[in-house]
């Protein structure tokens, strides 16, 4: 691939590692390449997303009515923000617009990972034309509809956290981000529908 930052890259699910888009010299870079451990390959998608970057891409995981791979959420283009989800299908190679009902407003930078206990996805924060967002949403496992959440704490907003699930604690963790102005080094995690300051 090209010199890039603030792409976009998962595990795709099958073998490979995949990379979407990034802010290249001068301009938004559009294009998708697969990493199988020895050697990059560009794709030829017949769809995809638009380009952007500060964007969520997680590994999506079995199961469920979604095609596993991976999933990509939300990100700034050029002069906008996204709150489109999209399934990267490893067995064909191209990527599938979703239309989940009740989605998050448009948004980047935002935190997301898979809740494995119940196969669920946990999004969290970001930002967009109005500020820093503290929301919580919930898409569920067949991928078919987001769900606001009304948790008793809610930890401050924030841009750029980092999240994953941990096997040990049983729930999804968060840690650290910026509220906007400076960084953060709180760490939470999400049962029960709930947030906890750990």
């Amino acid at each position: 691939p090209s010199a890039r930052a603030k792409g976009q890259m998962a595990y795709d699910g099958v073998d490979d590692v995949i990379l979407f888009s990034g802010i290249g010299p001068g301009e938004l870079q559009t294009d998708t390449w697969l990493w199988n451990g020895t050697t990059w390959a560009q794709k030829s998608p017949t769809v995809s997303p638009p380009g952007r970057y500060d964007a969520c891409m997680i590994h999506a995981g079995t199961g469920g009515s979604y095609l596993g791979g991976c999933l990509l959420f939300s990100g700034k283009g050029l002069n906008l923000e996204f709150n489109d989800l999209w399934n990267w299908n490893a067995a064909d190679t191209n990527w599938v617009l979703l239309n989940p009902t009740n989605p998050p407003s448009c948004r980047s930078d935002a935190a997301m990972c898979q809740d494995v206990s119940g196969g669920n996805f946990v999004m969290f924060g970001g930002r967009d034309g109005l500020g820093v967002k503290n929301d919580t949403y919930v898409l569920n496992a067949g991928c078919t509809s987001w769900t606001k959440q009304s948790p008793t704490t809610i930890p401050l907003g924030r841009i750029g956290a980092q999240m994953s699930y941990s096997t040990s604690a049983g729930a999804v963790i968060m840690f650290g981000g910026s509220d906007g102005t400076q960084a953060l080094k709180d760490t939470y995690k999400w049962t029960g529908g709930n947030w906890t300051l750990l």
